[in-house]
Formats: structure tokens, sequence, C-alpha cells
């Protein structure tokens, strides 16, 4: 291709002759990553078509569904693990990972709960304290946030027409 290149160069200062200096320097330089005989013999895919199915199945196939929004950090951890269990290497790479156990939001059914940084449980106030009871006051009310929280899931899991 270089000598073929060369044969053709035009006389020099014509748009042509640095087009041909161009892809002489290109092929100059890449030569080292154009040595197809020897990628072929290895074995080794020469084409795109491996990197482009691989991105259809691994990437497009589960961050592109319907319905589907990610932050960029999200969807940067998910394809990561979806790559490493694709590749084999599942096993291999929780044995290097330290197991980082977070606190369950609701605690399995009989299991103790506690709460560390409060002795006893909050007193519930009595029925003739109205303005108390009614409060959105989180000191007056610290589980406040879950109950929320409870209620916004039961509200997302309910049964189709129950109310």
């Amino acid at each position: 291709v270089l000598a073929a290149l060369e044969a053709l160069a035009p006389a020099a200062g014509t748009e042509t002759a640095e087009e041909v200096r161009k892809a002489l320097g290109y092929f100059t330089t890449n030569a080292s990553r154009m040595d197809y005989p020897r990628f072929l013999a290895r074995q080794v895919p020469i084409g795109s078509g491996a990197v482009e199915c691989a991105c259809k199945t691994l990437v497009q196939a589960r961050a592109k569904q319907a319905g589907l929004r990610w932050s960029r950090a999200g969807v940067q951890a998910v394809l990561s693990l979806r790559a490493v269990h694709r590749s084999g290497r599942w096993d291999q790479f929780w044995q290097t990972r330290p197991q980082r156990r977070r606190p369950a939001v609701f605690p399995r059914r009989g299991a103790l709960v506690s709460f560390p940084d409060q002795a006893d449980p909050p007193a519930i106030p009595d029925s003739s304290d109205q303005q108390a009871a009614y409060s959105h006051n989180s000191e007056a009310h610290p589980y406040l946030g879950l109950l929320k929280l409870a209620c916004a899931l039961m509200w997302y899991h309910r049964v189709p027409g129950r109310p």
C-alpha cells in the first residue's frame, strides 16, 4: 500500500498531493496496527462486528429497555456487573471484593428492631394533646419518615380494585 501511494504521488503543492501525503503518514504511523495476517493467525478479530455485537447484547439489552431511565453512575455500575458476569469471572470478582452489607430498610419478620440513637421509643401523645398528635415536626415523631415510606410502598404495591 505504501509503495502504491508513493508511486501515485502527484506534483507537490496540489490538493491531491496533500491528501496522498496525509494517507502515507497515516499508513506509516499505523502499520503495526494493520498486520492482518498476524492478527488472523492469533485469531484476533479484525472487524468491529464482535464489539458491536457485545454492545448490543451487553449494553443495549439492559440499558435501553422501555421505561428505564438511568443516571450515568447507575448504568455504569449495572453494566460493569453484567460485563463481569458475561465474561465468566463472576465468582473470581466477588472473591476479591469485601462484602459490605447495608442495613435492611425493613427488617425481616420476627427480627428485633433496635434504634441505637434512642434508648426508648418516643412517647405516644395522649388524645388530649391534639396539636402534638397531628404535628409534622420530626422531633415529635421520629418515625414519620419511615411511616411515609411505608405508606408510599403500600400505595405503590396496592392490589387493583382495592381501596
